[in-house]
């Protein structure tokens, strides 16, 4: 197949990559095209990155069975054609892919892969990237000591490689973490790191999430003024972004911090907005939340038909849906609003329905507050019993929740000298390595100075050699055994194996095994080939190696071929680079 068609194919595959992420839905038909023309002319490399760019848009597309099979299409084809660059890709893709689909074991292991393959192709960038990957797998299966660490780790290496914008984006996944621990302090902290980063490309979705964190981590903090101004910057980038959804978690947070001003009626403006926005986009979770926290608003300000009726609207979604917690939250909010209106009849069968759904989760919080409320239920109706009962119950079960935060600061606490040891640990291994590659460039150095001594002294050595012999062809016979006698002994130096045996010593020292494996692996190799071989490793060109062994430079390309062939290389490995990969 003529090179240009390939040339051809391989730049319409360029362009269908660069388009993917902005419009995956109008590069299909594009890669359709291109898988045709390389099923045409027997292309196989484009075929797979065909398949790969296809598996991509299904991603992106939500359509993530389709996307499986085109994924492992192309890594079938991938496989065969040894081209690991793209089948990291592919592993990257079909770990996204089942992260969407809540497979956070499977993402795990195709991450994993990846990561190996990127890391074997020396691309630290891609390999941070999968670091962060992993950590966001570990941080949604609550395993947040490995979440934090990989968060940390990558944060670094992206730091390292200057790419802020990214370890940006991992700082403030971190300073997630730490929220989550209840470290306020330190997440407060990762997360204005986060800004900084960030603030310098003006991403502005990146920006917005990093802004809505710093304003929920204000508000728990009790700084209400930067909470409000967190929000609203949050609330801006969302806008410039057109991030409906998180417009709508914006609006949310100002309706909190309006409703801790006692801004009711602004609270209520957020709320309803967010509440308008949810609908628009068919979320029906986001919705109910809404719904909520309006009758959470309305019944701060006593206006029990309005919270009533807003909590029944957010009990049918969230029943739609199946979340037994939440509807036991909504059931036992409006059971509040009835025991106000005196309907106790009513208030008593929410809170038991709660009390059941709340059993069935384990939610030890909601069963606390529950039993208060019965408790409380049962005393106004005088039925002192069954109120003495849930009120055992809730001192049982806020005993217990007691105990249980106690263990959880100790276990935070643990995770958080976990990670700084790992972290001090990286450090000192990673300063080590820096002293090990100081030393190698040293010795590296050392090396180099050594063998371009030996290639100049043999040099000087050759042209004396040569000038005496012109002086010995014309001399006097008296004076003939003379030149003779000098020429033989410089001959003797210039193949002398002390100067081999000099380099041989600095070479293995900086080279410790190349020597051995060389040896072990191709036992057939002449001695001659091997000091070639050595040689070639230090990127000597073929003169300075033949100043080196003094001998010719046809000879040395001789050797040349002669190593390549008993390798068993093809035209199309280098040497060079052969050798260094040994």
């Amino acid at each position: 197949m003529p090179t240009t068609v390939q040339e051809k194919i391989d730049a319409q595959l360029e362009e269908i990559f660069a388009q993917l992420s902005f419009s995956p839905r109008e590069a299909l038909p594009k890669i359709h095209h291109v898988q045709t023309l390389a099923c045409q002319h027997a292309y196989a490399k484009a075929q797979a990155r065909a398949l790969l760019a296809e598996g991509m848009a299904e991603v992106l597309l939500s359509n993530y069975t389709r996307a499986e099979d085109r994924l492992g299409a192309a890594i079938s084809l991938l496989n065969k054609l040894g081209d690991h660059k793209g089948l990291a890709k592919a592993y990257q893709t079909l770990g996204a892919a089942s992260i969407k689909t809540g497979q956070y074991q499977t993402a795990r292991e195709k991450f994993v892969l990846a990561k190996t393959l990127y890391e074997q192709l020396g691309d630290k960038l891609n390999s941070a990237f999968l670091l962060n990957n992993l950590a966001a797998i570990d941080q949604r299966l609550g395993n947040f000591k490995e979440a934090l660490n990989g968060f940390l780790e990558s944060a670094e290496t992206f730091e390292k490689l200057n790419d802020t914008q990214h370890q940006g984006a991992a700082l403030a996944n971190a300073a997630v973490i730490f929220e989550g621990l209840g470290d306020y302090t330190t997440a407060l902290d990762y997360a204005l790191k986060a800004v900084a980063c960030i603030e310098k490309y003006n991403n502005a979705m990146h920006l917005a999430g990093v802004f809505n964190t710093l304003a929920s981590l204000s508000l728990k903090m009790g700084n209400s003024s930067a909470a409000m101004e967190y929000a609203l910057k949050s609330k801006h980038f969302f806008e410039v972004s057109g991030e409906k959804f998180g417009i709508a978690t914006s609006l949310t947070m100002l309706g909190e911090l309006y409703v801790q001003q006692k801004k009711f009626s602004d609270a209520l403006a957020a709320y309803r907005q967010a509440l308008s926005l949810r609908q628009a986009l068919q979320d029906r979770w986001g919705t109910a939340d809404a719904l909520m926290r309006i009758g959470n608003l309305f019944a701060e300000e006593q206006k029990w038909q309005d919270a009533e009726k807003a909590y029944q609207e957010s009990l049918e979604r969230f029943a739609a849906g199946g979340e037994k917690l939440r509807l036991a939250q909504v059931q036992l909010a409006l059971s509040q609003v009835l025991l106000q209106r005196k309907h106790f009849a009513k208030a008593e069968h929410l809170l038991q329905r709660a009390l059941s759904l709340a059993e069935e989760v384990s939610a030890l919080e909601e069963l606390a507050r529950i039993h208060l409320a019965l408790s409380s239920l049962y005393a106004s109706m005088q039925r002192y019993e069954q109120a003495y009962q849930h009120q055992c119950k809730f001192s049982e079960i806020d005993s217990a929740l007691k105990d249980a935060e106690r263990l959880k600061q100790m276990h935070h606490l643990q995770i958080r000298y976990d990670v700084q040891r790992l972290h001090d640990e990286r450090q000192f291994f990673e300063r080590k390595a820096e002293r090990l590659e100081s030393e190698m460039k040293r010795k590296q150095k050392e090396l180099m100075k050594l063998t371009m001594s030996l290639v100049k002294k043999n040099q000087f050595l050759k042209s004396l050699y040569d000038t005496l012999g012109e002086i010995q062809s014309g001399a006097r016979k008296r004076s003939h055994s003379i030149l003779q006698k000098s020429r033989q002994d410089i001959q003797a130096n210039l193949r002398s194996e002390e100067s081999w045996r000099l380099f041989e010593a600095q070479f293995s020292d900086l080279h410790k095994t190349f020597l051995q494996v060389l040896a072990e692996r191709y036992p057939e190799l002449t001695p001659a080939e091997t000091k070639v071989a050595a040689m070639l490793r230090l990127e000597l060109s073929t003169k300075e190696i033949a100043a080196l062994l003094y001998t010719s430079e046809r000879t040395v390309e001789s050797h040349r071929q002669s190593l390549r062939k008993k390798l068993g290389l093809s035209a199309a490995i280098s040497l060079q680079t052969f050798l260094a990969s040994l």
